[in-house]
């Protein structure tokens, strides 16, 4: 929605629920497994709500949390993966880009800090965020390696971490934002606040449209 109110863009979303059904489709699970009727109903949900949205999409943007080298050299991932890609050129004419590279946080994220903090002054920011530092070598290698993959298979591409992760000279890595100026980028362990939102949102539709 942040891309559809940044321009003229029309943009429609789809969250689609369940991270064993791979965006819509349910992979390879053997049917005695005691949760496969739960899976196979949101699964089925998911294709639904697939199948409203308009063939002559002009990009269709996959949106995907996870960021770290190798994601797709466990066989199974792959296959599903590449199963979802070729549902989606089937039934769509625009491009696929894949959006990946928001950071994560096993501590319950922004509002759990912000929560515990008197106030959130940019000197207390400063100091908890660089706390959270990246090393900049561990998150390029992961980046380069989602380069190649998706280049192999030509998918558009686009990360995250630049706009939410700005390079710290000093600190000799890359800050993840967590906190702003009397903001707060992350309403939970994962998800934007809206002023998250606003930090990426003019940095993906240049993307978008130079991929």
């Amino acid at each position: 929605y942040k891309l559809g109110e940044s321009s003229d863009l029309l943009v429609a979303y789809q969250g689609f629920t369940g991270h064993r059904c791979n965006e819509y489709v349910l992979p390879d699970m053997d049917r005695s497994n005691s949760e496969f009727q739960i899976w196979s109903e949101r699964c089925a949900e998911n294709r639904e709500r697939f199948t409203t949205i308009p063939r002559n999409t002009d990009v269709v943007l996959l949106a995907d949390h996870i960021f770290e080298q190798g994601q797709y050299e466990d066989q199974a991932t792959c296959s599903a993966f590449l199963a979802n890609l070729r549902t989606i050129r089937d039934n769509f004419i625009g491009k696929i880009v894949v959006v990946k590279g928001r950071p994560t946080w096993g501590f319950g994220g922004g509002y759990r800090i912000a929560s515990m903090m008197e106030e959130i002054s940019t000197e207390k920011n400063q100091f908890i965020q660089h706390l959270l530092r990246k090393p900049i070598g561990e998150l390029e290698e992961a980046h380069q390696y989602y380069q190649r993959f998706y280049k192999e298979h030509s998918v558009a591409y686009i990360s995250l971490i630049d706009p939410l992760c700005p390079i710290d000279v000093e600190a000799q890595g890359r800050i993840c934002m967590l906190l702003g100026s009397g903001e707060v980028f992350y309403f939970d362990g994962g998800h934007l606040t809206s002023e998250g939102g606003d930090m990426v949102v003019d940095y993906m539709r240049s993307q978008i449209f130079d991929h």
